[in-house]
């Protein structure tokens, strides 16, 4: 399952839930220094993107805790990791998981933590995957 082959039909289900992540990374890129840290406020990245600062926040942090794809070093300084959201972040985990529920069998019917063993992912993590499935 390393290998990620997404289909198509994900794409609209990553433009709804998951492009903001992207979004908001590049957001932050375009104000890195030489030792690519960013100086931004949430509010300028929301401002910039028409969408909340509380849903800034919210991302920044599911970035931040979801394979460190960024580092908050203090207020309104970041720096990014990944911006591959397609080998790190949210939206791979999400992959994962429903690949998982494809290729293995009973994997819904197994404990959260047992998931979250075979995944390689937290159970925290899991119950985010969970969380997204739902919106759906």
């Amino acid at each position: 399952m390393e290998n990620l082959n997404i289909p198509y039909e994900l794409k609209d289900i990553y433009e709804k839930y998951f492009r903001k992540y992207k979004d908001i990374l590049e957001v932050i890129n375009l104000r890195k220094n030489q030792n690519n840290i960013s100086e931004i406020t949430q509010s300028e990245i929301a401002s910039k993107l028409n969408i909340s600062q509380t849903l800034v926040s919210k991302c920044l942090i599911r970035l931040e805790h979801s394979d460190k794809c960024v580092k908050r070093i203090k207020a309104v300084v970041y720096k990014v990791n990944h911006t591959d959201l397609m080998k790190y972040g949210p939206f791979n985990k999400f992959v994962k998981y429903l690949v998982a529920i494809v290729e293995i069998d009973n994997f819904m019917s197994l404990k959260l933590k047992e998931q979250a063993v075979i995944l390689h992912m937290t159970k925290n993590e899991i119950k985010k995957v969970r969380a997204y499935i739902k919106l759906l």
